[in-house]
């Protein structure tokens, strides 16, 4: 029997951005003095040259953004695992040999980010690109498997060993609901210092906790629609798939890649 917890924090510090109302406020100067907004704007000529630029019209124009991350898991196992000695081949030394297993796992995940960097289409921060939004989430599954060796050959010619091996495993999610993985295969080893193995298997990969609990956001302020995405394929010519190709996509790529990304 087994349990186990693990959990991670992080804190992001976002420094080197302007504020993007500030700077805004700031670049709307009639005399270079004051502030069309008032208050305590600080004018900014961003054209004045190098070193023109004073720490108080920077620390205006500046913009430091917090966000928190943390990461939950729990993992609970019982196994039992051993020999089967009533299953046994004459041609082979060693009975069967298995395992049969219970576990369960809990996931939760959060994000949790400035109020500066929640403010749509685009954070408080210039040059950050779009807003982000908070994540809160996570996902539970129950599982049992087996797995099993069986010994065929033993210290044969061209036959220092071979097995049969097999293993399934269901998975519940409260998620997904329930989905199934497998193997079965054999391993020979012709010689002791040659194994080989063949195996099929069956695999499966569940939604993990951004991409089930992600909100709808966008990427820039400006880009409430790719051109260069399927949710532009039907006014995609030869011109702009050109322009899109241009950015680093493939051919295949363009009026193919999604639009906007969510949970």
């Amino acid at each position: 029997m087994s349990y186990q917890y693990g959990e991670s924090n992080r804190t992001t510090v976002r420094d080197g951005y302007t504020n993007l109302p500030n700077i805004q406020a700031a670049l709307d100067t009639r005399d270079g003095v004051t502030c069309a907004v008032g208050g305590n704007c600080v004018p900014i000529d961003l054209f004045g040259g190098f070193g023109t630029i004073t720490d108080a019209q920077a620390g205006f124009a500046r913009a430091i953004a917090i966000q928190q991350q943390k990461y939950e898991q729990e993992i609970g196992s019982l196994v039992f695992t051993g020999p089967v000695d009533f299953v046994s081949l004459p041609t082979a030394a060693a009975p069967l040999s298995m395992s049969f297993g219970l576990e369960f796992r809990n996931e939760t995940g959060l994000l949790e980010p400035d109020e500066c960097l929640k403010l749509a289409p685009a954070s408080c921060q210039g040059g950050a690109g779009g807003n982000l939004l908070p994540i809160r989430g996570g996902y539970k599954t129950q599982d049992w498997y087996f797995e099993g060796i069986l010994p065929v050959i033993d210290g044969m010619a061209f036959a220092e060993t071979l097995d049969i091996e097999v293993g399934f495993r269901s998975s519940d999610y409260d998620t997904i609901g329930t989905t199934d993985s497998w193997k079965y295969g054999f391993n020979w080893r012709p010689v002791e210092s040659l194994l080989l193995r063949v195996m099929k298997q069956r695999a499966n990969r569940a939604p993990n906790i951004g991409e089930l609990s992600s909100p709808v956001t966008s990427g820039l302020s400006n880009a409430t629609l790719d051109p260069c995405s399927v949710a532009n394929a039907g006014s995609i010519d030869a011109t702009l798939r050109q322009l899109c190709i241009s950015t680093g996509m493939s051919d295949a790529q363009v009026g193919v890649i999604p639009d906007i990304i969510s949970g």
